[in-house]
């Protein structure tokens, strides 16, 4: 038996900086053992928040699929009118700026925004 791939695109800010932060703050609380509860895209209600595997990317979810995508039939995408990307970009800092003040207690006087990234993640499982 193989090893099984995920797929992952993301738009947003690359927090590789952070992932091992993260996986900390996880480690600490028993409610947030799937992911931090506002912020983790493990969860269905968030539309933007962390990437939950890599902890690589906070941002939205554009494609993932499993596999080679390449023979993969059925997948789950999006598609983003590049006049929507400011919008969103607003979205998403606004939201990455609440993470970072609820566990980091960074404000926003301390804090740029970060360059807003595609970003293409590969991961096992």
């Amino acid at each position: 038996m193989g090893m099984q791939y995920y797929y992952t695109v993301m738009l947003g800010y690359d927090i590789t900086h952070l992932s091992g932060y993260i996986k900390e703050l996880e480690a600490s609380n028993e409610e947030w053992i799937d992911g931090i509860t506002e912020y983790s895209l493990n969860y269905d209600k968030n539309k933007i928040g962390y990437e939950h595997r890599t902890r690589s990317m906070f941002g939205v979810q554009m494609f993932c699929c499993e596999d080679d995508f390449e023979e993969y039939d059925d997948y789950d995408s999006r598609s983003f009118d590049c006049s929507d990307i400011e919008e969103l970009r607003k979205e998403i800092w606004n939201k990455y700026k609440m993470f970072l003040f609820d566990h980091t207690k960074i404000n926003d006087k301390d804090k740029d925004e970060p360059e807003l990234v595609i970003k293409f993640i590969r991961y096992s499982a």
